[in-house]
């Protein structure tokens, strides 16, 4: 179980990490995702600081470290790690969606 990404904001810091859509964030630091309520309240809670993500790509998991900020957001889901990804652009959103960076 992850987080799909959905979309990755062009110049966003999570572009500028290395995040892709497609990606599934498994863990940030060290915490299971496996909700998007358990991203918003990690990322609230560490607001501001360096996260270490693990992320699944390619049947392979890769960390990626970055810093979040308030001005971008890119789009993510929970997903099972069999679905396929969707190409989703941030105006066709639901408001089911959350925001990832």
């Amino acid at each position: 179980m992850g987080l799909l990404v959905h979309t990755v904001v062009p110049n966003s810091p999570a572009a500028a990490a290395g995040i892709h859509a497609g990606d599934i964030v498994l863990r940030v630091d060290n915490v299971a995702m496996r909700t998007t309520s358990d991203w918003t309240r990690h990322l609230r809670a560490m607001r501001g600081s360096v996260l270490s993500l693990v992320v699944l790509r390619d049947k392979h998991e890769q960390t990626i470290v970055l810093v979040p900020n308030d001005k971008h957001r890119s789009a993510l889901r929970d997903e099972p790690l069999g679905s396929e990804p969707a190409t989703v652009q941030e105006s066709q959103l639901d408001p089911d969606h959350t925001a990832l960076w």
